[in-house]
């Protein structure tokens, strides 16, 4: 039989014609041999298989699809011819007439054709519900040769989306149907790529030898097919653990699978602890773990919670302290799968991995909010409130205590009560009010401060919170002034020491007391008496002020009968504002609040002082305090003339009418009667001046409020006067009127004053009525006209224009005041006028507006200071001042220039008639620009024209519109520019230079322009006529470098490499501006304000490459460093993978040529320049010659890496110099013992050219040498390009050695060639050598060897073969021993014989007659080849160096190897005899 495993047939071969119908095919076994037993290595066929043809003796089965399969599927059978057998079962088949066949035996194939078909995927199908993955194949395969890895998924047939399996489980069982268990990364892999989702997402395509079949036949890469069968996950997704890390707050949460993100509701995790704790997320985010942005979904999410929701948390002592009770909870609806199936409700799970807090707290900020006296703290975490230590925080107003001028520790207070990442300390009374009291500590943001000791606060994990160390405090971050109003909560009164304590809510500014504030009342509040002085007494800020009462305020309350009399009707009233706290807040108004104690009054009132005017008949008595007006009893005062004199005096008479009608009060005034006052004025030594005016009182003149009586001043010791007033009454101005448009004033006197003695200059002006505002005196003025009181007077120019540019004084007819001396004016009796103060100054009767317009009256352009000088008719309005309302025209007529202004350039000056302007840099620059404008110094090219809203005056009359009015002067520009600053653009090679003033482009000459390093110019280069200046008249001047200028730049290294390197001079003929003045260095070397590096990468332009050098010369974009030679690899533009990268090389001595920078010269190293020449197809013209390089090759003199040139780049060669140089023989070693001859050249040569003949020994450089020229070499090497190792020929090699006197060491070893010997790759021949000696000679140190030997019994000869020439005459034959086999127990030994041959590899022994008897005696001898054997021991032979044969160890028996020539003489018979043999038949 025979089987077809790859076609799937049987035949089988019959002794006779068999009926094909009658073959029953489950009747034939198959076995793997023909003792098999097992299931294993047998097979009957099933009734799938069928005969088909005609009746035969040999019958074609088509084996059925699966019993090819369930063959295949059998490891053991029919995997070759020796491994199938085939057994016919009885009843099999039957012949032509109905015989049916016996049971065979065991039959071996007699053909196999093995299965070399590769199996085809017909079909898959995905079943994502029990992550299988079945493939069916045409036929069976090994299960054990798959390679889920080569297989890949796709979402469609056009492969928009792809994944390839990294593993899985194949089922283990051969079949056409192989079943992959998808593993959980693959499978939730594939969910997230959304692969997969039904069956028109589901396809699939196998690599090549993804599976193979039973015979080790690989599938081959197949197209996409999509799935025959999909079935959907339907598994609920589970949680299989979670993790919580306190730390940084992420629960991480691992599900069986992958779940779609965008499903998740955070609001549904739940995390659970010990008795009944537990967390529901009120929001959180999901931490991405992988940087995968194809698709958003995983099995594992890491949600960090929130902020709030961590410290809520934290808060719990019963959850999330240790993984005893940390657990976690989801709903079925907290997230789904990508099929949205929905997770596996879960109650409670323990957590997994718990990584405890053990991260301190930090203090995120603070707030103090004096107001509530809280200190609010911050943190990163919840904080435990008991373990909050008060005394541990100082406050103190700078950052570092070092510097702090206030510091304050807290004592006590109290925190709130819950655990919270914020805590709130109420600050104690006592601390609070010491904070306030310090004016320096706690006021603002920028006075406070916090810090804290170590073990000042802890979290909820006992963590402390570094301490914040005094010398490195934090600053508070909202800081909430006080804002509450400070209150008054009692008082006491003491009218013995007349002083008033008031107590306060908080600490308050002592010295803000506002006393006028404060209201004493009786118990009815019928009687009020508002307090107006007196002297604060603390000497620091506290919350309570003892106020020393002013003598008239307790005069006043004493002289109240119903107020302050006793504690009951002794009450007090505050209102709003009667002090401030220490943050300016003013007290709030209080109810009358009782006095808390109250100490009556005992002392006995003094009078201090009296006042006489007889002007209007007064006597004024000042007391201690109040007095008891009814008390008084005029009768005991006495006037008299002196203190202890009676020379004159007179008794006050109360029944001329002499009375006091004052109120009580300190102070009392008593109405002379005409009478007295006549009475006074007839005695002529009293009271007529200050020096006879005295006083003397009874104790029974008067009472004090409590009745206590006056003190008694006796007629002895009389009291002086202290104000005496005669009856002299000056003039009053009663009121005044002023015209600013006509600038007239009017003043109104109560009598007729004398107008000479009018003193304009004591006459002052103020906007308000009191003394804060400022005020003007007038310098002058002009009486117009007078009449009576009446004086008409016009004011000068100076003050009126003065007054208009006051917007203080005289704006409006409500801020015009009028003060005056009393030297102001006399009346007609030289009465001095009455005073007019400041501080109670005399109001505006009529007020007259300006109604004029201003007009400008000329102007001068100063160039030179760039300021414009401008007179207006009267006082203009800076602040109404519009300069873009100027323009400035070169005529009026034709106008060939003009231009209008933009902007000033600080200016500020006071309302005035005349104004400078100083114009701003642009306005001026733009100006000199213009060659036709402002040049002439009459000003006739210089026009100005203003616009109403140009300006106007004080009262906003615009300025009046005229024509064109023509300057002045011109003040030319006589000032040089000066250098500003610049900018370098290394990058650009931009140069920015900025100056004061515009520049003349077309002067600008860039060769005086230096660089330099430092102002002491340590390193410097100037610029050359190379570089450009762009030609545009402008301040900023804009220079270009030159390529050439740029690279020298780069070259110096401590040159503008960075801002601090990178300075500037100008020489004076640098550049002019645009009135000619040249440059002048007023900065000396300036620095640059911005310097923008090189960050551009250098760029390889162009290289050329000299074959005869070996110099590579690369031109660059700029200056460059070449580094890194093996960068740069050589490559033919035919093959690009026949490349040559160099090994290293050498850069020109300066790396930066002097005149091109970025030019860079390399020498290609010997080895590297022999190997490019050894390649043919590399650098042997401009088509091949290409490079590539990496952006290692170096780098630009800002360390920027050269853009890499790859190969598909073709970057070929600019200019390529062919390889002229004819080679040189350098040197070259003999080997004399090998015979090898090792040249070295100069460069690389082509060993094709070699040619033996040209090759010739000498012993010595004469022409009367022994010569030998080669005639060929039996091998020809080259180890590397510029060497050739020449193994000589046999006939070469041993001629060389014949000759004695040639080749036998380094004195008679010399060497010629001709031109023709050798060519290097650019097929130039060598220079030819004359003679020269070799450089290192190795002697010949080998013995020779015997090879072979050749017997010939005819001549009588043994021709020896050597593998070298030897000395003829060293032959000893004794030690020859002829044998007629290998093992010698058959042999003779030669006793002698002659040499007749010279010397030479082969030498010829003639045999001695004896010795050639003995072998002739000898039966087996030299019969044939294989019975001629010979021996030679050690000695037999020496070579031309005397070195003997090598035969130390037990001789070596050599069979003929050469030729065996039997003996063919003639025999001369000596005796014959006979032998029959027999065997068999055969004889």
């Amino acid at each position: 039989f025979e089987l077809d495993i790859n076609a799937g047939e049987l035949y089988l071969v019959f002794d006779e014609t068999v009926h094909i119908a009658s073959i029953v095919t489950h009747r034939i076994e198959f076995l793997s041999s023909s003792n098999a037993t097992t299931a294993l290595s047998r097979y009957s066929l099933s009734m799938q298989s069928v005969a088909v043809g005609n009746d035969s003796t040999r019958v074609k089965i088509l084996l059925g699809k699966d019993d090819q399969d369930d063959i295949k599927r059998l490891e053991e059978l029919a995997t070759s011819i020796n491994t199938t057998f085939l057994r016919i079962l009885e009843g099999a088949v039957e012949d032509m007439v109905g015989s049916g066949i016996e049971a065979s035996a065991f039959i071996q194939a007699s053909q196999f054709v093995p299965d070399i078909s590769s199996p085809a995927l017909v079909s898959f199908s995905l079943n994502l519900d029990s992550k299988e993955l079945t493939l069916t194949f045409s036929e069976t395969v090994n299960s054990s040769s798959a390679r889920p890895t080569r297989i890949t998924l796709y979402n469609n047939d056009e492969k928009s989306t792809s994944y390839n399996l990294t593993g899985g489980i194949v089922l283990p069982k051969n079949d056409p149907v192989i079943v992959i268990q998808l593993d959980a990364f693959d499978f939730n892999e594939i969910k997230k790529l959304s692969l997969g989702r039904n069956e028109n997402s589901t396809y699939i395509s196998l690599a090549l030898n993804t599976i193979q079949d039973m015979n080790k036949n690989a599938i081959e890469t197949t197209s996409v097919l999509k799935t025959s069968n999909y079935t959907k996950d339907a598994t609920l997704p589970i949680l299989v653990d979670f993790n919580l890390d306190m730390n940084s707050g992420v629960v991480t949460i691992s599900f069986s699978e992958t779940i779609n993100s965008s499903t998740l509701d955070l609001s549904l995790l739940r995390l659970f602890g010990l008795n009944n704790a537990s967390l529901n997320l009120t929001t959180g985010f999901i931490v991405p773990i992988t940087t995968d942005i194809a698709s958003p979904h995983s099995s594992i999410i890491d949600v960090r919670l929130t902020s709030s929701d961590l410290n809520d948390l934290k808060k719990l002592t019963d959850l999330g302290t240790s993984r005893n009770n940390t657990f976690l909870g989801l709903d079925s609806l907290f997230v789904s799968d990508i099929d949205d199936n929905p997770l596996a409700t879960l109650l409670r799970k323990e957590v997994t991995k718990f990584k405890p807090d053990r991260t301190p707290p930090s203090l995120v900020s603070f707030d103090l909010n004096v107001t509530l006296g809280q200190l609010v703290l911050s943190f990163d975490e919840t904080i435990s409130v008991s373990s909050v230590n008060l005394t541990s925080f100082t406050i103190q107003n700078e950052a570092n205590v070092s510097l702090a001028s206030a510091v304050y520790r807290l004592s006590g207070g109290s925190v709130s009560k819950l655990d919270d990442p914020t805590i709130v300390i109420s600050l104690s009374l006592s601390d609070l009010n010491n904070i306030k009291r310090n004016p320096k500590l706690a006021f603002s943001i920028t006075s406070t401060y916090l810090s804290f000791e170590l073990g000042a606060v802890q979290d909820m994990a006992s963590n402390e919170v570094p301490a914040l160390s005094p010398e490195n405090s934090t600053r508070v971050d909202a800081f909430d002034p006080d804002a509450r109003l400070p209150q008054l909560l009692a008082f006491e009164m003491d009218l013995n020491s007349e002083i008033l304590t008031l107590f306060y809510s908080e600490t308050v500014n002592v010295n803000s007391l506002n006393v006028s504030r404060l209201q004493l009342a009786n118990e009815n509040g019928t009687t009020v008496y508002t307090l107006t002085g007196g002297k604060v007494l603390n000497n620091r800020n506290e919350s309570f002020i003892q106020l020393q009462l002013s003598l008239v305020d307790s005069n006043n309350v004493k002289a109240l009968t119903s107020l302050a009399t006793s504690g009951k009707n002794t009450f007090i009233k505050a209102e709003e504002g009667s002090v401030v706290d220490m943050n300016l807040n003013e007290a709030e108004a209080s109810e009358y609040l009782p006095a808390r104690q109250y100490y009556q009054d005992g002392v006995e009132p003094e009078l201090l002082g009296f006042d006489l005017d007889l002007n209007v008949q007064t006597l004024t008595l000042s007391f201690t305090e109040t007095v008891n007006v009814r008390t008084l009893v005029v009768e005991q005062i006495l006037l008299q003339s002196s203190n202890e004199s009676f020379e004159s005096f007179y008794v006050l008479n109360s029944t001329s009418g002499t009375a006091s009608f004052s109120e009580n009060a300190s102070t009392i005034v008593i109405n002379l009667s005409r009478q007295d006052n006549d009475n006074i004025k007839h005695l002529e030594k009293l009271a007529t001046e200050k020096f006879n005016t005295f006083l003397s009182i009874t104790a029974q003149t008067i009472e004090d409020m409590n009745g206590n009586r006056l003190v008694e001043i006796r007629n002895t010791s009389g009291l002086g006067v202290g104000n005496y007033v005669k009856d002299l009454k000056p003039p009053q101005l009663d009121k005044f009127d002023i015209d600013l448009n006509s600038g007239e004033l009017k003043l109104f006197f109560s009598e007729t004053i004398n107008t000479s003695t009018l003193d304009f200059s004591q006459i002052s002006f103020q906007g308000g009525n009191d003394s804060s505002y400022k005020i003007y005196s007038l310098t002058g003025g002009k009486i117009v006209s007078h009449s009576g009181g009446i004086v008409t007077s016009l004011l000068i120019d100076r003050d009126l224009n003065a007054l208009k540019a006051r917007t203080d004084i005289a704006a409006s007819p409500f801020d015009v005041f009028i003060s005056i001396t009393n030297n102001t004016v006399k009346d007609v009796d030289h009465n001095a006028v009455s005073e007019i103060t400041s501080f109670s100054p005399l109001p505006v009767n009529y007020y007259g507006m300006d109604a004029t317009l201003p007009v400008l009256e000329s102007f001068v352009f100063d160039l030179n200071k760039g300021n414009l000088l401008m007179n207006f008719s009267e006082t203009v309005d800076v602040s109404s001042l519009d300069i873009s309302q100027v323009s400035l025209y070169s005529n009026i007529s034709v106008v060939l220039s003009s231009y209008t202004l933009t902007n000033l350039s600080n200016f500020s000056s006071p309302d005035r008639p005349i104004l400078i302007l100083p114009l701003s840099n642009y306005d001026l620059n733009e100006i000199k620009k213009r060659v036709a404008l402002a040049t002439k110094s009459d000003g006739s090219d210089t026009f100005i024209s203003l616009k109403s809203a140009f300006i106007s005056d004080m009262f906003g009359n615009s300025i009046a519109q005229e024509k064109a009015k023509q300057a002045d002067g011109i003040i030319p520009d006589i000032t040089c520019p000066s250098l500003m600053s610049f900018t370098l653009d290394m990058n650009t090679g931009v140069l920015v230079l900025s100056f004061d003033e515009t520049i003349n482009s077309t002067s600008v000459d860039p060769s005086e322009i230096m660089l330099a390093s430092s102002p002491e110019r340590a390193e410097v280069y100037s610029l050359t006529q190379s570089s450009s200046a762009e030609r545009f008249d402008s301040p900023v001047i804009t220079v270009t470098l030159s390529s050439y200028d740029k690279d020298r730049i780069k070259i110096r290294r401590q040159l503008a490499t960075s801002l601090r390197n990178t300075w500037i001079h100008l020489s004076p003929s640098s550049l002019r501006d645009m009135a000619g003045n040249s440059y002048c260095n007023k900065t000396g070397v300036l620095l640059t304000i911005l310097y923008q590096p090189d960050k551009r990468s250098p760029e390889l332009q162009s290289f050329d490459l000299d074959m005869n050098s070996g110099i590579v010369t690369f031109t660059f974009s700029e200056a460059f460093e070449l580094q890194d030679p093996t960068s740069i690899t050589f490559f033919s533009e035919k093959d690009i993978n026949d490349t040559y990268t160099l090994t290293g090389g050498k850069v020109s001595v300066s790396p930066f040529n002097a005149t091109q920078p970025n030019v860079v010269r390399l020498y290609l190293s010997a080895e590297d320049l022999d190997e490019i020449k050894f390649n043919p197809n590399i650098a042997t013209s401009n088509f091949n010659t290409l490079i590539s390089v990496t952006n290692n090759l170096g780098v630009d003199l800002a360390l920027n890496l050269i853009v890499a040139i790859n190969v598909t780049d073709e970057f070929s060669v600019d200019r390529f110099y062919l390889d002229t140089t004819r080679p040189k023989l350098l040197t070259y070693n003999f080997d004399a013992d090998e015979g090898d001859l090792l040249l070295t050249f100069s460069e690389t040569v082509n060993i094709s050219t070699i040619s033996a003949k040209d090759f010739t020994f000498s012993s010595f450089n004469s022409s009367e040498a022994i010569k030998y020229q080669l005639k060929n070499f039996s091998a020809v090497f080259q180890p590397n390009p510029i060497s050739l190792r020449l193994k000589l020929s046999v006939n070469d090699f041993n001629e060389i050695k014949r000759l004695e006197s040639l080749g036998v060491n380094s004195s008679s070893t010399y060497l010629s060639l001709t031109k023709d010997a050798v060519a290097d790759m650019e097929n130039y021949p060598i220079d030819s050598v004359a003679t020269q000696k070799v450089s290192t000679f190795w002697p010949d140190i080998s013995r020779p060897m015997l090879v072979a030997f050749s017997w010939n019994l005819t001549a009588e000869t043994i021709a020896f073969k050597f593998d070298e020439t030897v000395r003829a005459d060293s032959l000893n034959p004794k030690l020859i021993t002829l044998q007629s086999n290998l093992l010698g127990n058959d042999s003779r030994d030669l006793t002698s014989g002659e040499v007749l041959s010279d010397d030479s590899t082969v030498i010829v022994l003639k045999l001695t007659a004896f010795d050639l008897t003995t072998i002739k005696l000898t039966y087996q001898f030299g019969l044939s080849a294989n019975t001629t054997c010979l021996r030679a021991r050690e000695g037999l032979v020496t070579d031309m160096e005397s070195n003997g044969a090598v035969r130390k160890s037990k001789p070596k028996t050599l069979r003929n190897r050469l030729l065996q020539r039997p003996d063919i003489s003639s025999v001369d018979i000596l005796r014959f005899g006979s032998e029959f043999r027999r065997h068999k038949d055969k004889l």
